[in-house]
């Protein structure tokens, strides 16, 4: 869920981990310099395909609570703030497998060094999953054991030089993640991996709303251990940098966007695995046609890591959302998606659709109604990896 806070300078929009739509207005409670916004989300969901099998789907309900928390201080130009986000989950049928509480507790902070430049820093700690069928640890029935569980201390920092409305712009920023799995040791016990990640943007005002945008980010992706090939180590260690150059721009005040297109290169340590490299782009743009509507477009390609089948996963997608408020507490969303998942070193392609469509209803400035479908179809040329799925949501959310 997203909450709107005019004081939230550095958060803006806050998305919960439950992803329902938000549009509540919280009422700050204050505790000594700290304004404190609290909100609570509590749900049912149905799955009828809850481990994604090819045939015999087996369906299960869910009682989900979703809490948040923000605490945020302002001096001056600088915010400060700390943020948790909690998600629980308790299914009806295959408990023990499925069963998760998540977690998400955050610290940040936002300066304004002068009138030219600004510094963010952030650590979180992260307690999540991984849905079953969402990755290839295992065969099919493997699926049924249930969720994956993992937690990921993290750091991250970006430096920005550039007043806003200058000529050039400039911004770098760094990452650490620091991922580890807690349970079905058997299937996950290649996946606990250090990552790291390098960024640098630029930015030259052409026109002005328009900007020309380069970009290069480098990704270091380092596993704590290894399978084994006729005793040689089967590293999936690998180094990945992209290059991206392009626009972005803000048309009328009714269209915003990105578009950039590169080239991706990815770079394994281990001889027994296939190198990658492709074409790449990073398009974004919102339309809004009227203050009540706006429609976004998304699309992209990038390599994301293998979980067990192919060295890596040379993903493409594309996307649409349209969100409507038809009254000024009446909401609704459509979506739509498409990705073309090619498994790098492996013959398995998958493409997947995704739709859906919600309906919010703000009742109060603190209270919203959600209900929401959405369905999924996996198609792939390895039959076992098929499936559809269709997901059902009814949710409440308050603040005070």
């Amino acid at each position: 869920m997203t909450i709107r806070k005019p004081a939230a300078v550095f958060v803006g929009a806050i998305v919960l981990v439950s992803g329902k739509a938000m549009a509540l207005d919280p009422a700050a409670v204050p505790f000594g310099p700290m304004l404190v916004y609290p909100a609570i989300g509590v749900g049912a969901k149905y799955n009828d395909n809850v481990f994604r099998l090819p045939r015999r789907e087996l369906g299960a309900w869910a009682g989900v609570i979703s809490p948040t928390i923000l605490g945020e201080v302002q001096r001056r130009d600088d915010v400060y703030s700390v943020l948790y986000e909690g998600e629980y989950a308790w299914h009806d049928d295959y408990g023990d497998e499925l069963n998760y509480d998540d977690h998400l507790l955050k610290a940040m902070g936002d300066w304004t060094l002068n009138v030219r430049s600004g510094l963010k820093l952030a650590a979180q700690w992260k307690q999540d999953h991984d849905e079953p069928g969402s990755n290839d640890r295992g065969g099919v029935v493997s699926r049924l054991r249930g969720v994956d569980k993992w937690r990921a201390p993290s750091v991250s920092g970006v430096y920005r030089y550039g007043a806003d409305g200058a000529k050039g712009r400039i911004e770098v920023g760094a990452d650490y993640v620091r991922k580890r799995y807690f349970n079905n040791e058997e299937f996950t016990q290649f996946s606990d991996l250090d990552e790291g990640k390098l960024r640098g943007s630029f930015w030259w005002q052409i026109q002005p709303k328009t900007s020309a945008q380069f970009e290069i980010t480098y990704h270091d992706f380092d596993y704590l251990k290894s399978p084994t090939f006729e005793g040689l180590s089967n590293t999936q260690d690998s180094q990945q940098i992209r290059y991206l150059m392009g626009l972005t721009w803000e048309a009328m005040g009714k269209t915003t966007g990105t578009a950039l297109v590169g080239y991706n290169d990815k770079r394994f340590d281990s001889d027994l695995r296939d190198n990658a490299s492709d074409f790449s782009w990073q398009v974004g743009v919102e339309w809004r046609p009227q203050t009540y509507s706006k429609l976004n477009f998304d699309t992209g390609q990038d390599f994301i890591e293998s979980t067990g089948q192919g060295d890596a996963i040379n993903r493409k997608f594309v996307a649409a959302k349209w969100s409507h408020y038809w009254k000024p507490r009446f909401l609704t969303d459509l979506k739509l998606g498409y990705e073309d998942r090619d498994y790098v070193g492996d013959p398995r392609q998958d493409n997947r659709w995704r739709a859906g469509i919600g309906a919010t209803y703000n009742m109060r400035r603190w209270l919203d109604f959600t209900a929401e479908y959405e369905y999924w179809d996996n198609q792939s040329n390895e039959p076992f990896e098929e499936y559809r799925m269709n997901v059902f949501w009814l949710n409440m959310e308050a603040s005070l």
